[in-house]
């Protein structure tokens, strides 16, 4: 049996840094941000969890919403896994600095994984929970976190940066 912690995996995809700046900038162009609806340990109406935009997913009708954006995520995707799964899922996060989120799986599935990539460098971050201990990994631009959709994880916002980035992709083996 393989220890939790061994099965989060940081990839550093190479992407560009004028790549990651054109992201952003198709970003803030979004008209359809919401508030988050991961289901996990909180009162949803007590603080700011920033903010979240689907720009894809798979289920019985499937819907796409953002094709530069999914390009970009599959890219992402296909560097990290080596065109390995399909996606379910592209979600993006928008947190600022009043932004706080809390503890959550993004499926329960044992086949299904989760992709975490940090668009720009900043002091925010994920934690996991893992082994009953808390592991936290700063944005750093162009790298991703991998690891099974079941682990209990938070996107943590900023302190110093107005702002943080992060794209989620969720798939299936």
């Amino acid at each position: 049996m393989f220890k939790k912690k061994a099965m989060i995996r940081l990839v550093y995809t190479k992407t560009p840094n004028l790549k990651n700046l054109e992201v952003i900038s198709q970003l803030y162009k979004v008209a359809n941000w919401q508030f988050p609806f991961e289901k996990g340990k909180g009162d949803l109406n007590t603080f700011d969890q920033g903010m979240a935009y689907t720009s894809f997913k798979k289920d019985l009708f499937g819907f796409e919403r953002h094709p530069v954006l999914n390009t970009f995520a599959e890219k992402v995707f296909n560097i990290v896994t080596n065109k390995k799964g399909t996606i379910a899922r592209i979600y993006w996060n928008w947190y600022n600095q009043n932004s706080q989120t809390f503890f959550h799986k993004d499926n329960l599935q044992h086949n299904c994984f989760s992709i975490l990539y940090n668009v720009h460098t900043n002091d925010g971050g994920t934690e996991f929970i893992v082994n009953n201990k808390n592991i936290f990994y700063k944005s750093n631009e162009s790298e991703a976190l991998v690891f099974p959709s079941l682990i209990e994880h938070k996107g943590v916002a900023p302190k110093k940066n107005k702002q943080r980035f992060s794209l989620n992709i969720i798939y299936y083996i």
